[in-house]
């Protein structure tokens, strides 16, 4: 997983949906107005945010897993 980043080193992307930490660990879009959390269907401003790092990567499918071990057994890289 991503180390967090401190938000006086670097900002996310603008519209890109990062984890948040602001005391407590949330999901958050990062707008030109700041970060806005979402905490089930309402949608926050995050006033206090220190860090912040890049969603992790979603699970593989159990196809994915098969392809991947089948591509690493028979040499091949990115799908080759």
């Amino acid at each position: 997983m991503s180390e967090w980043i401190s938000v006086k080193d670097r900002l996310p992307e603008f519209g890109e949906t990062v984890l948040v930490f602001e005391g407590k660990v949330f999901i958050a879009i990062y707008k030109k107005s700041g970060f806005i959390k979402h905490c089930f269907d309402l949608e926050h401003y995050a006033e206090d945010v220190t860090h912040w790092q890049p969603l992790p990567a979603p699970p593989l499918s159990d196809m994915e897993k098969f392809i991947a071990k089948f591509d690493q057994t028979m040499g091949c890289k990115n799908g080759e």
